[in-house]
């Protein structure tokens, strides 16, 4: 799957059911009640690099915030959203 962000175009993996469910729980823990869990918020961008496959190698080229961006994206992609800021 081809995912385009502000820092280039990525093929990821798709993802199974289950992974997809795993995403949308951490995200949930993330949000919870309104505000920002931070380290939860990491631990699925984590979870997020993991299922696509994006290699270290591929990544390390890019700021933390850049990587942070291009897994924020692959993550609203793997959910079928669209980002509301436009690249």
């Amino acid at each position: 799957m081809l995912v385009t962000t502000e820092h280039g175009e990525f093929e990821v993996n798709e993802i199974t059911f289950k992974q997809q469910r795993k995403l949308h729980r951490l995200n949930s823990m993330s949000r919870w009640e309104g505000s920002l869990d931070a380290e939860k918020y990491f631990d699925l961008l984590d979870e997020v690099k993991e299922v696509s496959g994006l290699s270290d190698k591929t990544l390390k080229v890019f700021t933390d915030p850049e990587i942070d961006a291009i897994l924020r994206d692959v993550f609203i992609a793997y959910k079928g959203l669209t980002s509301k800021k436009k690249h």
